[in-house]
């Protein structure tokens, strides 16, 4: 890919940052700066504009002005409107609705208060940190706290941004980040598109991967407030974007599972007919049916409605892939078939028979589950916490950048190849 492809390429699928305030050095002069005023023994007022005091005949014809304009506009509001330059530079420009309604002196009082304020500490840093790769040095980014070290990175990246160098920088700062491991992952899954959004940036397939298992996870549901979908480029949103096309493919995996779940059931004979409350051989196997299907009813109302934070999906299918007495335990449906046929007793062979039933459902269960049960996350689904599923991965493909190269070389004419 050259240089100019690749500006390209980034220029029609990188989303927009939220805004830093960054300020490029720069002092503007102006013509009728007196000398004396820079090498007075006062320390000199340095800013991208200098001050300029107004001279006596100046004040005095401004205070006589003012005198009568403040008689005519005695009740009028003053109205200031403030407009922001472009991100670049960070200069604000005063315009009022009236020449007059700003006094000589408010004008000073707001050139002195822009003046006072400097540029954020985290600016100079970024701007330390690009030049520090420019000349092949350690870059100083956080190398213990993952929140802030993601902070930096961005902020280096919209500095890079400015002068078109974002090229030069991904590599350096990509592997800043993939230094911290699973706490790296872990920042991730708390805020899954803000990481996505900067892998756009850095182009970190590991990064671009783990993010988009979480949203894809989420199943459309976004609770995240850093960074909103409409902020991806088109080729991410919309019905036939990145998220929802993934999306709609777990959803049908989920409708798949649960259709073959509802009709679980224990066949004598290749016929389940034959299982009835009404048939004393079958009674016990009947009721474990049942009391499964019940079961997984509950589980899946229970989730069809979203907490307000994240998704739960996966509970019920991580339960039902574990087995065993991770849900409905053995001694709890004896009890319940118990209750059910009083005053009948059951004997050891009705138990037995039970037990065996349970297993043979639950072993029927597991497999239909175990496509959704998979994960493709880096970190471990029940240490982690994660309540929403992430068996459906990201493959090269479906990677911005990576599906730019691949393009480029499927275009490679056949003359070429050989």
């Amino acid at each position: 890919m050259t240089e100019a492809q690749g500006k390209e390429v980034d220029s029609l699928t990188l989303p927009i940052l939220p805004k830093l305030e960054i300020e490029e050095p720069a002092i503007k002069q102006e013509e009728d700066i007196s000398t004396s005023t820079l090498t007075g023994t006062e320390n000199p007022i340095l800013s991208c504009e200098d001050y300029i005091p107004l001279t006596e005949s100046q004040a005095a014809t401004n205070q006589m002005q003012n005198a009568a304009e403040d008689n005519r506009v005695a009740n009028k509001h003053k109205r200031v409107v403030t407009h922001e330059a472009p991100v670049s530079t960070k200069e604000h420009q005063v315009t009022t609705g009236n020449n007059q309604d700003a006094t000589p002196k408010e004008n000073r009082a707001i050139n002195q208060e822009d003046q006072a304020a400097p540029p954020k500490d985290e600016v100079f840093a970024a701007y330390k940190c690009l030049f520090r790769i420019f000349y092949g040095k350690p870059i100083n980014i956080e190398i213990n706290k993952i929140n802030e070290a993601l902070r930096q990175v961005e902020a280096v990246v919209r500095v890079a941004e400015l002068y078109g160098s974002i090229p030069f920088v991904r590599a350096h700062l990509a592997n800043s980040l993939l230094q911290y491991g699973r706490d790296l992952y872990e920042a991730i899954l708390q805020d899954p598109p803000r990481w996505l959004q900067l892998s756009l940036y850095l182009e970190s397939a590991p990064i671009f991967k783990e993010a988009a298992v979480h949203i894809i996870g989420n199943l459309g549901h976004w609770p995240w407030a850093t960074v909103q979908l409409q902020d991806f480029p088109k080729d991410f949103r919309g019905p036939d974007g990145l998220f929802q096309k993934k999306v709609d493919e777990l959803k049908l995996l989920m409708a798949d599972a649960e259709r073959t779940l509802f009709m679980t059931s224990i066949n004598l004979k290749g016929e389940e007919g034959l299982l009835a409350p009404t048939d004393k051989r079958t009674i016990n196997t009947w009721y474990v049916v049942q009391l499964w299907k019940h079961w997984f009813s509950q589980a899946l109302t229970k989730d069809k409605v979203p907490k307000r934070t994240k998704r739960s999906d996966s509970t019920k299918y991580r339960l039902i892939a574990k087995g065993g007495d991770a849900y409905l335990p053995l001694e709890l449906v004896i009890n319940q078939i118990k209750a059910f046929r009083e005053p009948i007793r059951l004997t050891e062979a009705d138990e037995q028979g039970i037990e065996e039933d349970l297993k043979m459902i639950k072993a029927f269960a597991q497999k239909q589950v175990g496509k959704l049960c998979a994960n493709k996350s880096m970190l471990s689904a029940e240490e982690a916490g994660i309540e929403h599923l992430t068996c459906l991965g990201i493959g090269n493909d479906d990677i911005p950048w990576l599906k730019e190269e691949l393009s480029l070389v499927l275009d490679v004419p056949e003359a070429l190849k050989h």
